[in-house]
């Protein structure tokens, strides 16, 4: 029974205080690329590609959710950034659309040959939490090694973190004592 008891508050302690406010899924691909992957990181997500060509397109679906649900819609700030590396002296522009618009173009002059990179954050226009935008990103021409992009939600009245519930810290207490009360009665 103490063996219980001691899990029991264990797995009560081992709950996180604090949950992530936002999320950011991207369902899609990327065109011309070797290897891509998507990856979940605070507040967003991150595309990578590697042994690119001339050129790099990612497309697909974006949408932002939040932990109050996936069909809360909020107007939230979001940010932008790349991290770019080409070979030789070619130049390259970038450009980010969200729904057929275009929202972001970068433009990369190289000044010496060899390896190069760039990278740059940019803020976007506020979007929407629970829709689904239509999302699509390019880079190009040049001999392009590889892109990592970021998109984070960076809005200044996020909802704070959701703080762990006072009832789970009473209920913890509550066992904690029951414990030492059946320790007592069994001496």
């Amino acid at each position: 029974m103490k063996l219980v008891y001691t899990l029991i508050v264990a797995v009560i302690l081992a709950i996180p205080c604090s949950a992530q406010a936002y999320y950011i899924e991207f369902s899609g691909n990327s065109l011309n690329s070797g290897i891509f992957s998507s990856r979940s990181i605070d507040n967003g997500v991150s595309l990578d590609a590697t042994n690119l060509q001339e050129y790099i397109m990612f497309r697909g679906a974006l949408t932002i959710f939040s932990d109050y649900g996936r069909d809360i819609e909020r107007l939230v700030d979001v940010s932008f950034s790349q991290f770019v590396t080409v070979a030789g002296v070619s130049s390259a522009t970038s450009t980010l659309m969200i729904d057929g618009m275009v929202k972001l173009v970068d433009h990369y002059w190289p000044t010496t040959y060899g390896l190069e990179s760039f990278s740059n954050v940019d803020d976007l226009e506020p979007l929407y939490t629970g829709t689904i935008y239509e999302f699509m990103y390019g880079i190009g021409p040049g001999n392009i090694l590889d892109a990592d992009i970021d998109i984070v939600v960076t809005s200044a009245d996020a909802p704070a973190p959701t703080p762990l519930p006072g009832a789970v810290w009473l209920l913890g207490s509550g066992l904690v004592g029951l414990v030492g009360l059946r320790r007592k009665m069994n001496a």
